[in-house]
């Protein structure tokens, strides 16, 4: 009897041994995913971030030249171009990198004409835009789970 109390407990040791296993595989699976989504949407925010800095530049500068500029902020690298379009129209291209993350988003802008008051007086003495439309071109997610199906 007792050869076989010793080998049941070695069964059932090596049983909650493997499962241990699985559990901190599965663990790490979860936190390579949740750290992935994480960055994806710090990215997405660093392009709107760059959206709104062109727009920044947009509103102070007289001419509608077109620009390129890249910071790095808030941990992230973001990339934005305003590109002329004609007649009051600009197109601004952010493009954020956060970790292994990139995302890109497009904004049309259209500006609004400063216009004058009832009395006579100018509104502005700068130019303001609104945006028209925006896009967020579409990102493959490309989380490794080496080949586990969570």
């Amino acid at each position: 009897m007792g050869n076989s109390k010793t080998i049941m407990l070695g069964a059932m040791s090596l049983l909650i041994g493997m499962y241990a296993l699985k559990i901190k595989q599965a663990d790490m699976t979860v936190v390579e995913i949740g750290s992935a989504r994480a960055q994806e949407l710090q990215a997405l925010e660093l392009a709107k971030t760059g959206i709104d800095l062109a727009v920044n530049e947009l509103t102070a500068t007289s001419d509608g030249l077109s620009r390129t500029r890249t910071k790095t902020l808030m941990g992230g690298t973001v990339k934005y171009t305003n590109t002329d379009m004609g007649y009051g129209e600009q197109r601004v291209t952010s493009t954020a990198t956060f970790g292994r993350q990139v995302r890109t988003m497009t904004a049309y802008l259209t500006k609004v004409e400063s216009g004058t008051y009832r009395d006579g007086r100018k509104k502005k003495k700068w130019s303001r835009w609104t945006v028209t439309k925006m896009y967020v071109k579409p990102q493959k997610d490309n989380w490794s789970t080496d080949g586990d199906i969570i």
